[in-house]
């Protein structure tokens, strides 16, 4: 009975013209190709415990900075997936007194990790900007940051504030927001 089923099988597929089964492929290989995009994004974080930095009172004349640690500086992270630019603008002035700022509200930034390459490249960053030396903050966005790294571990930076009050400012509190914005930095 078996061979009767298999007689009738074979049968039948001739009459179907299906060529002989063998087990083997009809061609001898196909090829296929996967394609995947994969997007890049552009995410800075500013870690909460140091997005607000407090002086604290002041008197006239006073000059304070973040470089101690009291207070803590800014200190953002490249959360992204691409190497990144970053520019800052202050919201307003944050003295009231004689000079509108100028050489009384700067900033600079510094490495925050431990390899060197987590800045990234540092040359569109005039040598004022970095490390002890700090330059005035401006309304007017001023890129601060060439292509910091995205790598973990190798991609934060601070972002150090010294103010001086001027000797004639009048009392009261002062404030003005820093806007941080990255762009992708090839």
């Amino acid at each position: 009975s078996i061979v009767v089923s298999l007689l009738g099988t074979w049968v039948s597929l001739s009459k179907l013209r299906i060529p002989t089964i063998t087990g083997f492929p009809i061609t001898p290989s196909t090829t296929g190709v996967a394609n995947v995009t994969v997007n890049s994004t552009v995410s800075i974080n500013c870690n909460m415990t140091t997005c607000n930095v407090f002086f604290r009172s002041q008197n006239p004349g006073d000059v304070n900075d973040t470089m101690d640690n009291a207070p803590l500086p800014f200190n953002l992270s490249n959360d992204g997936s691409v190497r990144v630019n970053i520019t800052v603008a202050k919201s307003a002035n944050l003295f009231q007194g004689t000079g509108a700022d100028t050489g009384l509200f700067q900033m600079n930034a510094t490495c925050a990790c431990a390899a060197s390459r987590c800045c990234g490249n540092w040359t569109n960053i005039t040598a004022s900007s970095w490390n002890s030396n700090f330059i005035d903050i401006t309304t007017g966005a001023k890129q601060i940051i060439d292509r910091l790294n995205f790598t973990d571990g190798s991609d934060s930076v601070r972002i150090e504030i010294r103010i001086q009050v001027p000797n004639d400012e009048l009392s009261g509190t002062r404030s003005s927001t820093l806007t941080f914005t990255a762009t992708v930095g090839e």
